[in-house]
């Protein structure tokens, strides 16, 4: 709040620690009078959101007279109490900037003369490799060492959630699910990078060479060809044909989002193979690919109303290459496909 002016951030549920990483940037109009010598204050109040009435869980205030026209001030304030009876115990991270004189005065969250720009396209979530040894942070803004968390080797891989433009810590960092927390992506100030962005890669799921009998390749949890992911279906591997998206780990493995593996290989020919995007399946695959997706289709209808299964039985049944389907079989299987390879 300043002055008759206020605005509110999204109400984040169930967490004693909120970070708002997302609508948490306001700017506030000031008479251009007040530039330099502003009596105004900047009021900020953390609120427990309820269904009648708010509480407040403490608030902070920042006279703008104290700020340095032009430049960005990174503030962590302990919340107070609105009463001498109830103290509050927590602390605020914020930043403000007020306006040059020359510009249009103004306080914001987040950078000069509005928003900060975004980070650079090539700075977007996805799968990094580690390039520069780093410590993970338990928050984005001005860390320290009494807010490392866990520590990532150089060739060591993570998936960044999130990225943020820290202005004022003139980094760029992004968030991990594993290990949780946050790690400096790019120094703004000087162009240093510690990761280096993995491209995933789109794969043929391709049975030409290995000639096998079964439905498709089975996940692995590890970069071990027998820690396979056993349940069924697409669940545990996609079938073969199909089109999967990974990262190449450079020694025979292919990552893809979740953090399972694929094999490139599998006793000693290839099961995956790179698509440029543009190259076409050949008739055999496509409509091995077809097929596989009437199977999954029909399974699917198996528990839906009476007479919706039909429609995929006949389309089945007129299929090139298809089986005459046994009687009473739940759930469906493509004959002498039952499980992953």
């Amino acid at each position: 709040r300043v002055g008759p002016q206020e605005k509110k951030t999204p109400v984040i549920n169930n967490n004693l620690d909120p970070v708002w990483s997302s609508d948490n940037e306001f700017t506030f109009d000031m008479p251009q009078s007040q530039a330099g010598g502003s009596s105004e204050v900047v009021e900020l109040e953390v609120m427990n959101s309820n269904y009648f009435e708010d509480d407040s869980l403490g608030r902070t205030s920042l006279p703008l007279s104290k700020l340095v026209p032009g430049r960005w001030q990174h503030q962590v304030d302990k919340l107070k109490s609105r009463s001498k009876v109830t103290p509050v115990e927590g602390d605020l991270e914020y930043e403000v900037f007020v306006g040059p004189g020359d510009v249009p005065s103004a306080a914001s969250a987040s950078g000069p003369g509005g928003p900060p720009p975004p980070p650079p396209q090539e700075l977007q979530p996805g799968v990094y490799t580690v390039a520069r040894a780093t410590a993970v942070y338990s928050k984005s803004m001005g860390c320290s060492d009494h807010d490392i968390v866990g520590y990532l080797s150089p060739g060591e891989q993570v998936q960044v959630l999130e990225v943020v433009n820290c202005v004022s810590d003139a980094r760029i960092r992004g968030r991990l699910d594993e290990p949780k927390g946050w790690i400096p992506l790019l120094d703004t100030s000087n162009g240093l990078s510690w990761v280096k962005r993995c491209v995933e890669t789109s794969y043929l799921v391709d049975n030409t060479w290995l000639c096998a009998s079964r439905g498709g390749l089975a996940y692995r949890f590890s970069k071990n060809l027998h820690d396979k992911d056993l349940r069924p279906g697409e669940l545990g591997g996609p079938p073969w044909g199909s089109k999967i998206l990974g990262v190449d780990e450079g020694d025979g493995w292919v990552k893809v989002q979740d953090g399972r593996y694929l094999p490139v290989t599998v006793e000693g020919v290839p099961v995956l193979k790179v698509l440029d995007g543009s190259e076409p399946l050949d008739e055999e695959t496509a409509l091995e690919q077809e097929l596989d997706r009437l199977y999954r289709e029909l399974n699917r209808r198996m528990g839906a109303p009476d007479g919706t299964a039909a429609t995929a039985a006949a389309s089945l049944a007129s299929f090139p290459g298809s089986s005459p389907l046994p009687p009473g079989s739940s759930p469906l299987q493509r004959p002498g496909m039952p499980v992953q390879f």
